[in-house]
């Protein structure tokens, strides 16, 4: 199992955040996750700084506002996931 590092966007609105996710999508190696607030999405990105840069270029030319941008390491929720396809 890959444990690369997730990438979450808070976008502003539904339909940004629906856009948000349809972006991160094709730069991630896992589809979408949307927060449980409705206000963002997360993705893992492949690791190095080249996957966030493409993951907020990809944002920016899509003309989404993103409000806050982050980058963490998997959680256990992250892992369990991704192992089973169910939330925790």
């Amino acid at each position: 199992m890959d444990l690369a590092a997730v990438g979450e966007a808070l976008a502003r609105g539904g339909d940004g955040v629906r856009a948000a996710a349809t972006v991160l999508g094709s730069v991630a190696l896992t589809p979408p996750r949307a927060a449980d607030d409705g206000r963002g999405v997360s993705v893992q990105l492949p690791d190095g700084l080249g996957a966030v840069a493409a993951a907020a270029t990809a944002l920016d030319a899509a003309g989404i506002a993103v409000s806050e941008f982050a980058l963490r390491q998997p959680s256990l929720d992250d892992v369990f996931h991704d192992l089973t396809g169910r939330k925790s």
